[in-house]
């Protein structure tokens, strides 16, 4: 009986964990900055649903204009780096990572 404790237990902390990085994803998120940094508004971002973002020193002060109202975090990232011409990616830490394009 406790093998099978053993066995069983992990799997549970594995779909625990599965379920709370997919419900960030998918989380609606609202922002409205006029002229803002980029970094002003990841740190909103942040704020709004816990995850971390990291971005380049050299991107950081790129200014931007945005207003979302209820849209998800993926949708959120994607017209943040396509407004800033910047690009992003998930990193081993589950986090996200800002860069300036190649």
């Amino acid at each position: 009986m406790k093998l099978i404790i053993i066995f069983i237990l992990p799997f549970l902390l594995l779909t625990i964990d599965t379920h709370a990085e997919s419900g960030n994803i998918g989380q609606l998120v609202s922002l409205d900055y006029q002229d803002a940094t980029l970094w002003e508004v990841l740190r909103d971002l942040s704020d709004q649903t816990g995850m971390n973002f990291t971005l380049d020193q050299n991107i950081q002060d790129k200014q931007i204009t945005i207003y979302l109202d209820g849209v998800s975090l993926q949708d959120a990232l994607g017209v943040i780096s396509e407004v800033a011409q910047v690009k992003y990616s998930m990193t081993a830490s589950n986090s996200y990572r800002f860069s300036a394009p190649e």
